[in-house]
C-alpha cells in the first residue's frame, strides 16, 4: 500500500512545479504534485515512478485544493506564484505541514512596502520605495509593481497619472525607483541551528534575463537564467548580509532566493522568493557532481531544502562558505513565450517536434546537451504573450551556452510561425 511511504512522500504546489517535481523524485522521494499545466513532460516523468501523481489545477482558489490527498504525505513545498496567496496557503497548511517557511511568515515578508523598511532601517541599501508618488518625484524612474506579483508580472512603468494622489488602488501598489545593473538571482539556504537562531548561507547565483523581446517577454517580464556563476568575493558577502537580515526577522527557512540589481558598487535588493526559484534548477547538477561544504549528501535542491527544514543538524554547514562549488560547465534556461500575435493551438504536428526533442537524461546528468521542457499537451490553447514551453542547453562555455539557445529559440518561433494556423 501507498501509506507505508508516507516518509518519504512530498506535495508540491506551484503555478508550474516540473523543475521541483523532477528534483523531489531525484532525491529519492514519491511525489503528489498539482500545477495549472500538468505538462507533457511532467506528465512522462511522473508515471515513471510508482506511486507518484500529478493533479492539473484550473486556478489558485481554495476549493481547487479539496481534492488533492495530503494524508500520506511528509508535508508541502509551495512553488511559485502560489506563495502570494494567503487563502490557500492557510488552507494548505491546515492540511499538511509546509516544508519551508509558514504562512505567517509567508504573509509578512511577500509585504514587499514591509520588507523594504526592515532592510533599510537596518542599514541596507534599497531601492527608493513609496506608496504614493506626487509631482516632487518626477525626476526619476519609477516602476509600479502590484503587491503580490512575481516574475515581473504586474510590473509597469510608472505614468504621470500615478504622480496624481488620486488615485483609488493605491494600496494594492508600490513604487519603486527604477535601477541600472545586472539582474542577479542569488539562492540560499537557511536552518534552525536552535531555538533562537537561524543559520544562512549562499548556495549560488545566476544571471537573469528580464524583459527580453525575442523571447516574447512583457518588458520586466522573468524569462530565463545562466548560471552557475561565479560572483567576487565581496558581493557575497553585501548579499548574505541581506539574506541574514532577512531570515532571522522573517523566520524564513529551507532554499529560498533575493533579486539584486549589482551595480559597480553594490548589490540592491529588489525582490524576495521565500521559495525555491525558478533557478534552482540550474544547480542540479552541481549538487550531484561537486563536493560540498555539508556533512551528509542532498543529491538535489529539494533535497537540501527538505533537509535545511526537517533535519538541520545533518547538514552542519561551514559558515561563509558557498554550499555548491561551481562546474566546469553552465546551463542556460529560456522560457519562451507566444510572441505571435494570435493564439496557438498545439496540434500533433507541432507537438511531436516539440518532444523529438525532449531529452530525459538531461536532468540527471552533467553531459554537454540540451531539452525541451514544460512542453505543453495535444489541444492546449497559448495567448499572446503567455508561455509556450522552456528551452534548457548546457555547454562548456556560457558565450555557447546563451547563443546555443537564443538561435534555438528563433528556430522554434520560425516553426510555429509556419506550423500554427492563424485563429
Amino acid at each position: 500500500t501507498r501509506s507505508k511511504f508516507m516518509n518519504d512522500r512530498l506535495t508540491i504546489l506551484g503555478a508550474s512545479v516540473r523543475a521541483t517535481i523532477q528534483s523531489a523524485l531525484a532525491a529519492g522521494y514519491s511525489v503528489t504534485g498539482a500545477d495549472l499545466f500538468a505538462d507533457w513532460d511532467t506528465l512522462e516523468t511522473i508515471k515513471h515512478h510508482r506511486y507518484s501523481e500529478l493533479h492539473r489545477l484550473s486556478r489558485f482558489h481554495v476549493e481547487c485544493f479539496t481534492d488533492i490527498d495530503f494524508q500520506d504525505s511528509k508535508g508541502v513545498i509551495l512553488g511559485g506564484g502560489i506563495e502570494t496567496r494567503s487563502d490557500c496557503v492557510a488552507v494548505i497548511e491546515r492540511s499538511k505541514p509546509l516544508i519551508g517557511c509558514c504562512s505567517d511568515a509567508l504573509l509578512r515578508v511577500c509585504d514587499s512596502m514591509q520588507v523594504f523598511e526592515h532592510l533599510n532601517s537596518n542599514g541596507i541599501t534599497v531601492a527608493e520605495f513609496k506608496r504614493r508618488l506626487s509631482a516632487d518625484d518626477a525626476h526619476a524612474n519609477w516602476l509600479k509593481k502590484l503587491d503580490g506579483s512575481s516574475g515581473g508580472c504586474g510590473v509597469t512603468v510608472a505614468t504621470a497619472e500615478d504622480l496624481s494622489e488620486k488615485k483609488s488602488d493605491l494600496q494594492s501598489h508600490l513604487f519603486q525607483q527604477r535601477l541600472n545593473g545586472k539582474h542577479i538571482s542569488a539562492v540560499f539556504v537557511s536552518l534552525k541551528t536552535n531555538q533562537s537562531y537561524v543559520q544562512t548561507e549562499f548556495v549560488g547565483a545566476t544571471n537573469q534575463w528580464v524583459g527580453i523581446q525575442k523571447l516574447g517577454a512583457s518588458e520586466f517580464g522573468y524569462c530565463g537564467s545562466v548560471g552557475p556563476i561565479a560572483v567576487p568575493t565581496s558581493t557575497q558577502r553585501q548579499m548574505l548580509t541581506v539574506a541574514r537580515c532577512l531570515a532571522s526577522n522573517y523566520n524564513l527557512q529551507g532554499v529560498w532566493g533575493i533579486d539584486f540589481v549589482v551595480t559597480d558598487s553594490t548589490s540592491i535588493p529588489i525582490d524576495v522568493n521565500p521559495r525555491l526559484t525558478s533557478s534552482c534548477e540550474l544547480f542540479e547538477s552541481s549538487c550531484r557532481l561537486s563536493e560540498t561544504v555539508c556533512s551528509t549528501s542532498f543529491k538535489t535542491m529539494v533535497g537540501l531544502h527538505v533537509k535545511a527544514c526537517l533535519e538541520p543538524a545533518s547538514l552542519n554547514l561551514a559558515a561563509n562558505e558557498p554550499v555548491l562549488k561551481i562546474p566546469d560547465f553552465i546551463e542556460s534556461k529560456a522560457i519562451l513565450f507566444n510572441r505571435l500575435q494570435r493564439t496557438i493551438e498545439i496540434n500533433e504536428q507541432i507537438h511531436k517536434p516539440l518532444v523529438s526533442r525532449f531529452d530525459q537524461s538531461f536532468h540527471g546528468s552533467s553531459h554537454i546537451g540540451q531539452t525541451t521542457a514544460d512542453i505543453p499537451n495535444v489541444e492546449t490553447t497559448i495567448k499572446s504573450r503567455h508561455p509556450i514551453l522552456t528551452l534548457l542547453v548546457r555547454r562548456k562555455e556560457k558565450s555557447a551556452a546563451v547563443e546555443d539557445i537564443l538561435n534555438w529559440a528563433d528556430s522554434i518561433y520560425e516553426f510555429l510561425e509556419a506550423k500554427s494556423p492563424s485563429m
